[in-house]
């Protein structure tokens, strides 16, 4: 899954899955559907997205002293 954010700023991810179930009992063939869903729903905690460009630098932007182009 991903996302393209069109704007900058702090968010948070929430999903919301909805679960359904079957199950089946030793030695017999036959799935059996459980009757109904369940919903839940998380969310994250809040990250900031930013924009970054890459660009080739003379030098590693670790070193120190740190290069003037990084």
């Amino acid at each position: 899954m991903f996302h393209i954010y069109e704007e900058l700023g702090e968010v948070a991810i929430s999903i919301t899955t909805e679960w359904s179930g079957r199950y089946q009992v030793e030695g017999d063939p036959q799935w059996r559907e459980v009757t109904g869903t369940a919903t839940t729903t998380a969310t994250g905690p809040v990250f900031e997205v930013r924009e970054v460009r890459s660009r080739l630098v003379t030098g590693l932007c670790t070193d120190e002293p740190q290069p003037a182009d990084c």
